[in-house]
């Protein structure tokens, strides 16, 4: 699992075993592939947030 440290309008950094990630593209199971700006207009997504949960 990763957690997200930062959300910024067009990524999310998120933690990983191995440093951080930056997000520019999500997709959500059984959803298409979107930019990370336009997925967050409908899906809030904070710091401390993570991704098993998402």
């Amino acid at each position: 699992p990763g957690t997200v440290v930062h959300v910024e309008p067009d990524r999310v950094l998120v933690a990983t075993g191995d440093g951080r990630l930056a997000m520019r593209a999500f997709q959500a199971p059984g959803g298409r592939a979107m930019r990370m700006a336009a997925y967050l207009r409908g899906h809030p997504i904070t710091p401390g947030d993570k991704f098993e949960d998402l």
